[in-house]
């Protein structure tokens, strides 16, 4: 559902409109924003169960989401995880179903008013029980029912008896409707795609077979009913393009919500130009040439990280003659907004931002072009080089018009500091289709090839999907950070490691029915994790060696202590965050026990660092990862339902 603390205070502004982008097209109905439920005009029992649940404000792409689809807006929302984007159609989904008189003029049947196609089961669990939750403690009286593959076997009783929403995969739909005509779409009114990032690569086709019989069955009902087509995705791919042109752009008064600008870049096909400089002395030429040669009739602006280095670009800019509106943390909002004002009134000079700076400022200037320029790239978070490009939100192309309201050219300094930034940097700027230098794609392979030795020497495993289904889709989006190569001391263990004859192992952990963690059972094995236990027991018992690490890197093995207090060697996999007021602050760690096979959520406090004497070279992980080739889940899913997993 997402965090629903006032989008307002997430941000740090006021007007955080400015930070999203929707589009829609000329002459299309208009786009009203509602941040308050108070605000939605939605039936009594639903407002007060939400009150009661204290869902008070919305998200960023909700505060769009919610007026436009209970107005009957065919919807496209884009927003980063946690930003809830399901709860963005879910809530006024439910209130429409509720007024029954709109319906009035369908045909008589069972058929589901509303369908909402998912990728696979554990998405279509999560919505199902979405909606029969909200819908059961509102008492809306709005009937569900869960059809996919690793769900339970649906009677036919679950469809004559009437169905409200029917929460499906392409495929079981196709199936429902095809061989076992179980139901139909004739009287389908709403049609939603979920995770349509995830769902569209995989069936496309399917979903384009599925849309094209529901508007030729629809043809035959009344106008007078609703026809409404909602799709939201994390991503902006191919495939969400291509779907979107094909059937959102002809669908009822269609609209286009981005709230990541960093998924609007790619969606607007914004100009970008990366450049990869070495010295410190080329770095600032490049900029000095920029600042030059720039079109005076253009903004520009210069966005850094620190306060020392706004300071310092201002005087690169001061020795070409111009004086810099230079923004930074070291003032006072006040005057920091006035400042950002009186340049906004006149913007022929540069502006050099902070990023510390960027969530309280209020972003204006679609009246003219803008020249971007990144300094250097933020270490801590991508929201804030996300924020950046609120500055060139004027030269986002909307899919609905043939050129962006104003030009916009992103220019890239890039470094060998920014070496830790590069997977972000590099994936996004390859889905932006830009030309990456080869200086810059070296460098990056170099980076990776170091990062890659590193995470082996701590056991990191094959990707799943990659070895369950032989490709990964996430990988080309930067999305999936696991293993997606072989390595030859790894994967090809040396003739004294090889084992054969019977093989003796003990399963720590079934992962799924076809990924199983095991032990082996020998002599030698049993030694070494007995006398890495008592060594772990023994160093960790001393309270000056559980000091809390300062610095967490993904991949990084450290020693971390469980739920029972236990130390084991473990491998950060994921930082969860969360916003606190205008602050994102680190509030869980994903571990993978290395010894263990298991995947835990600890406190950053309960992470110290492990010694050598303990580590992989000296003690090397216990556990292996057992995989059962050549079958997969129905339906294509990447994840395997509970029925599967109970008869293993």
């Amino acid at each position: 559902g997402g965090n629903h603390t006032r989008f307002e205070e997430r941000w740090g502004v006021g007007d955080t409109l400015e930070k999203v982008v929707v589009h829609r097209p000329v002459g299309g109905r208009g786009v009203k924003h509602c941040d308050q439920v108070g605000q939605m005009e939605w039936v009594g029992s639903l407002a007060s169960y939400l009150r009661q649940s204290q869902i008070t404000y919305s998200s960023l792409v909700q505060s769009i989401m919610w007026p436009c689809i209970s107005r009957l807006q065919s919807v496209v929302g884009v927003a980063g995880p946690g930003h809830g984007k399901t709860l963005g159609w879910v809530l006024p989904l439910l209130n429409s179903l509720t007024d029954r008189a709109q319906y009035s003029q369908l045909s008589a049947g069972h058929a589901p008013l509303a369908i909402v196609l998912c990728p696979g089961l554990k998405c279509a669990t999560m919505v199902s029980d979405t909606l029969q939750d909200i819908s059961s403690k509102a008492r809306l009286g709005v009937r569900m029912v869960l059809a996919c593959a690793g769900a339970r076997n649906n009677e036919p009783s679950d469809f004559i008896n009437g169905v409200d929403v029917l929460v499906t995969t392409p495929a079981r739909l196709l199936h429902l409707v095809g061989q076992a005509r179980l139901t139909s779409m004739e009287r389908c009114c709403h049609l939603v795609v979920e995770e349509g990032d995830r769902t569209l690569p995989v069936w496309h086709d399917q979903v384009g077979e599925i849309i094209v019989s529901w508007h030729k069955q629809r043809g035959k009902q009344d106008t007078g009913v609703p026809d409404q087509l909602i799709m939201v995705a994390e991503r902006w791919n191919t495939a969400v393009e291509q779907f979107t042109k094909t059937f959102m752009v002809e669908s009822s008064s269609p609209v286009v919500i981005l709230a990541n600008m960093l998924e609007a870049v790619i969606y607007g096909k914004v100009e970008l130009v990366p450049t990869f400089l070495t010295k410190f002395s080329d770095k600032v030429e490049m900029l000095k040439h920029l600042v030059k040669e720039r079109d005076i009739a253009h903004r520009l602006v210069i966005c850094c990280r620190e306060l020392k280095t706004a300071n310092m670009l201002g005087l690169m800019v001061a020795e070409l003659g111009e004086k810099a509106t230079v923004l930074h943390s070291g003032q006072d909002i006040t005057e920091t907004r006035s400042m950002m004002s009186r340049w906004c009134d006149t913007p022929t000079n540069p502006l050099v931002v902070s990023d510390t700076t960027l969530p309280c400022l209020t972003m204006v200037g679609g009246d003219r072009g803008t020249v971007l320029i990144h300094w250097d790239l933020p270490t801590d978070s991508k929201t804030a080089f996300s924020t950046r490009f609120t500055f060139i939100k004027s030269g986002v192309r909307s899919i609905f018009l043939p050129s962006p309201a104003q030009p916009a050219r992103v220019h890239l300094l890039l470094g060998p500091e920014d070496a830790p930034s590069m997977n972000t940097v590099i994936p996004f700027l390859k889905r932006c289709k830009v030309s990456i230098p080869d200086t810059l794609d070296l460098f990056y392979k170099a980076v990776s090839l170091t990062k890659a030795k590193q995470s082996l020497t701590v056991g990191s495993p094959l990707c799943f999907s990659l070895t369950s289904t032989g490709s990964c889709t996430d990988k080309t989006e930067g999305r999936c950070q696991a293993r997606h190569f072989l390595h030859s001391e790894l994967d090809c263990p040396l003739e004294s490691d090889k084992h054969s004859g019977v093989i003796q192992f003990m399963v720590l952990r079934v992962e799924t029915p076809v990924a199983y963690w095991v032990r082996m059972q020998d002599t030698d094995t049993a030694t070494m994790y007995q006398k890495l236990v008592l060594g772990m027991a023994r160093y960790f018992a001393r309270s000056e060696a559980r000091k809390q690490l300062a610095v967490l890197e993904r991949g990084t093995l450290v020693a971390a202590a469980g739920s029972d207090g236990v130390y084991r060697r473990a491998r950060l996999e994921r930082l969860v965050y969360k916003v606190r007021g205008q602050m994102q602050q680190l509030d869980m760690v994903e571990v993978f026990t290395v010894d263990c096979g298991e995947t835990e959520m600890v406190k950053p406090s309960d992470l110290s660092s492990l010694p050598d004497s303990l580590g992989v070279e000296v003690f090397p992980a216990a556990p292996a990862r057992v995989m059962v080739a050549g079958i997969v889940a129905q339906d294509m899913d990447r994840r395997w339902g509970m029925q599967a997993s109970m008869c293993v």
